[in-house]
């Protein structure tokens, strides 16, 4: 090889040398095609804004969407609906379906999602003889716990309206539970819930405070007694043994 077919190639080299690491320095940004997002359709709607009394909710609305390209298919779920009390958000969950017809990780179209509140009942009780949400009463004698329901400003009447009416034992001084609650509720006559007179009426004898078939007395405890409705609402009362 000639000193100038030499100096050639050595030349080339460092050139190919050169460009080889210039290229390796170069950062290339993809440039992807803008997308719009996808046109979301509401089938029954729950109107944004909305404001419901529980059990009043209508069914939960479905959504479909569309892609500005055909090619594309899409689907459309609703997360957020909820039939209980508080505020809720209904947001459309848009999966893109795979060349493989598997879908893709749903993405949610905040732009299209819509609000609603679902209000409680309204409770009105206990009423006399407990007084600011407290009474005294000896073991074994019955306290009449008188209260109303209100549905979308319409007393009820119902007893299925209550969920559940609970007597917590508790400490007096720390409130610590103590044991399992009792139910407000008796077979006796009498005892059960009724609803006269404009309100619902649950008598609830105190538990005594002598273990049975002894003469040894416990030691007396207090009683958070709670009436829960089917909506969750509830009235609270506390009752000290004497």
């Amino acid at each position: 090889m000639t000193r100038s077919k030499l100096s050639r190639s050595a030349i080339g080299a460092a050139l190919g040398t050169a460009v080889a690491i210039s290229m390796s320095m170069v950062t290339f940004t993809p440039v992807f095609a803008e997308t719009l997002p996808p046109q979301i359709t509401w089938t029954n709607p729950i109107a944004d804004g909305a404001t419901f009394t529980y059990g009043a909710v209508p069914a939960a609305p479905t959504c479909t969407a569309t892609s500005e390209d055909p090619a594309v298919v899409l689907k459309c779920d609703v997360d957020g609906y909820s039939v209980e009390v508080g505020q809720h958000t209904l947001t459309p969950m848009v999966s893109t379906q795979l060349p493989d017809l598997t879908w893709g990780a749903p993405e949610a179209v905040t732009t299209a999602a819509t609000s609603y509140t679902v209000e409680a009942w309204k409770l009105k009780g206990f009423y006399s003889p407990v007084k600011d949400g407290k009474i005294t009463r000896k073991a074994g004698s019955t306290i009449p716990f008188k209260f109303k329901v209100y549905v979308d400003g319409v007393k009820e009447k119902d007893k299925a309206v209550v969920a559940s009416f609970l007597a917590q034992p508790v400490d007096c001084t720390t409130l610590v539970a103590q044991g399992a609650p009792v139910t407000v509720t008796s077979t006796h006559k009498g005892f059960t819930l009724k609803y006269r007179d404009g309100a619902f009426h649950q008598n609830w004898k105190v538990p005594a405070v002598k273990a049975k078939g002894s003469t040894k007395k416990l030691a007396k405890p207090c009683y958070d007694v709670r009436m829960t409705t089917q909506d969750g609402s509830f009235l609270q009362a506390f009752v000290t043994v004497r």
